[in-house]
């Protein structure tokens, strides 16, 4: 009777002895998740540093694109002599050539009707009044297209989009584009980056 009195006794204990030490391990528990959650309550993980946005890749409006475009155009159709070419940038529409006015500066050689007359007729017709323009156009465009940049201390060398060195200076009679030299016979400024020179030869 008394050993059955000392194991129920120590099973008690036993029992006892575990439930504290569940109740102690569950209040360390409960105690270190609100330390936890108060924490993260009190200091907010850290944003990330604001970083400032890559600049976007702005060009000149498209109102005065076409605008500047369609006073080029006018003013080669207006000079005589130099119609047919008028006709080449009026059906080509080859404005977005010129979408950093902000940055460059740029030389458009006019070739003359009777340069442009003597590709033959056929390859006239192709050029000047195409069905629809194509790369070879947009080529033939760019041969007669220079510029540089108009920023400061930049260097003042103009090049075709062919990659030509083009030697040419304000008030000169005439102008070098790689090997080629050309005569000029008229001379326009055309808003602030924009000048024509008309020529009487094609740039090959």
């Amino acid at each position: 009777m008394k050993r059955r009195r000392n194991r129920t006794g120590a099973c008690l204990l036993y029992n006892f002895s575990w439930s504290v030490a569940m109740v102690v391990a569950m209040a360390c528990f409960l105690s270190c998740a609100c330390r936890s959650k108060v924490a993260n309550q009190a200091s907010p993980s850290p944003q990330p540093a604001n970083t400032p946005a890559p600049a976007t890749q702005e060009f000149v409006a498209k109102d005065v694109l076409e605008k500047t475009y369609a006073d080029l155009t006018t003013a080669v159709k207006g000079r005589e002599g130099y119609k047919h070419y008028g006709e080449f940038l009026d059906r080509g529409r080859y404005q977005n050539s010129f979408m950093r006015l902000d940055m460059f500066q740029y030389l458009v050689f006019i070739p003359s009707d009777a340069a442009l007359e003597q590709l033959g007729n056929d390859r006239f017709t192709q050029l000047i009044y195409p069905d629809v323009a194509s790369k070879e156009h947009l080529e033939f465009f760019h041969r007669h297209l220079a510029f540089r940049s108009s920023a400061a201390g930049a260097a003042m060398v103009y090049r075709t989009m062919g990659n030509k060195i083009v030697k040419y200076e304000a008030n000169h009679t005439s102008v070098g584009i790689g090997n080629f030299q050309a005569s000029i016979e008229h001379d326009l400024s055309l808003a602030p980056s924009i000048r024509l020179l008309f020529i009487d030869q094609i740039i090959q």
